[in-house]
């Protein structure tokens, strides 16, 4: 569950005041976060538990007759648990926790924690299941060409943009960590742009549309934005179509495939590092101007003014994440991102070069 993978990952990560059946306390990491006092506490139980099965494989009797019985039912059963999932251990465990042979065993582990009835420690929840996102920012960059814009194409127009969303995704369980990203998210997205200058009129100046000049290149206009998030393996949404096909004839092929587009794809060129990803391909928004909203005008350089519509596909490049804050249903995140987007209308295509600053909230079911 969620909560069962939070609480598991949060307290190997930050550690737990562990005491042991035969007295002793220390604080206790897991996985990749264990110490060398974690290895020197776990040694000798570990030992011990060798010890006897290699001296039951060598001929020891002394051990297997002091070994409680059980039936080959009961044996079957406990070969099956699974320490993941199981809430409850099968019966006949209370004669292996008193024989002598595991009691100098289980003296050296861990005592278990208390259970929800107690004053039991505080519970965390993975990142994982279905979520609501809502997020809002800003964009601020130049845009290059397009808009019969007199202007060398290597002076861009300064450009700024108000960004509100609204999106539903799902985080897979098991392959969102700091190292993976398995999330995928659809977000519908307002945006207001700021009108757009010339910087530049080369001499003779005959379409003065700059800062000191008259009229705007592009004038302010609103607009409905669609935005898809969806791990890859190497190519834009790939693995929406590999990772189902392979599962209906390969169910754990599948999965592996899953796995290996949420921890970087192919070459591992998505991988996370530390708070920063590469996420050009993985991410993709269009935006569409004049469709809703009021339908904006803009002057030819005839100075004829006609309504248009434009379409802008946005690829954001790399995305770093400093500031994160996470409870047990809620994840609130500041993002900063660098990208491209282009702008296609009938007036001459436009390429933007932006920065993206913006609040990322989640609400987990």
């Amino acid at each position: 569950s969620p909560e069962r993978m939070g609480t598991h990952d949060y307290y190997c990560e930050n550690g737990i005041d562990a005491h042991t059946w035969d007295g002793s306390r220390y604080t206790a990491k897991g996985d990749g976060n264990m110490q060398p006092k974690d290895v020197n506490h776990s040694v000798p139980a570990l030992t011990e538990s060798l010890s006897q099965f290699v001296d039951a494989t060598l001929g020891d009797y002394s051990i297997r007759d002091g070994a409680p019985h059980i039936s080959k039912a009961e044996a079957l059963r406990l070969m099956r648990i699974d320490s993941c999932t199981a809430t409850q251990l099968p019966s006949g465990q209370e004669d292996f926790a008193l024989s002598s042979l595991s009691s100098a065993v289980l003296v050296q582990t861990i005592e278990p924690g208390l259970g929800p009835k107690d004053a039991y420690l505080p519970r965390f929840r993975n990142e994982v299941g279905a979520f609501a996102r809502f997020y809002s920012g800003f964009r601020l960059g130049g845009n290059f060409g397009g808009y019969q814009s007199p202007a060398p194409f290597y002076a861009p127009r300064p450009r700024g943009d108000l960004e509100v969303g609204f999106g539903v995704g799902y985080g897979f369980e098991g392959i969102v960590t700091r190292s993976t990203d398995g999330v995928v998210f659809a977000q519908l997205t307002g945006i207001a742009q700021s009108k757009e200058k010339d910087l530049v009129c080369p001499d003779p100046c005959e379409d003065d549309r700059t800062l000191a000049g008259d009229g705007d290149r592009v004038p302010s206009r609103l607009g409905l934005g669609i935005r898809l998030r969806v791990p890859n393996l190497l190519f834009p949404g790939d693995s929406l179509i590999a990772v189902p096909l392979t599962m209906l004839f390969d169910f754990h092929a599948g999965k592996r495939l899953a796995l290996k587009a949420a921890d970087g794809g192919v070459g591992g060129l998505w991988r996370r590092s530390g708070k920063g990803q590469f996420v050009l391909f993985r991410e993709v928004g269009v935006n569409i101007y004049g469709l809703l909203f009021g339908t904006p005008v803009f002057r030819r350089s005839d100075g004829v003014r006609e309504e248009f519509t434009s379409v802008e596909v946005d690829l954001p490049w790399y995305e770093y994440r400093p500031l994160r804050r996470f409870n047990t249903d809620q994840t609130s995140t500041l993002m900063l991102q660098v990208g491209t987007s282009g702008d296609f209308n009938r007036y001459g295509h436009a390429f933007l070069l932006y920065a993206r600053v913006g609040f990322d909230g989640r609400v987990y079911f």
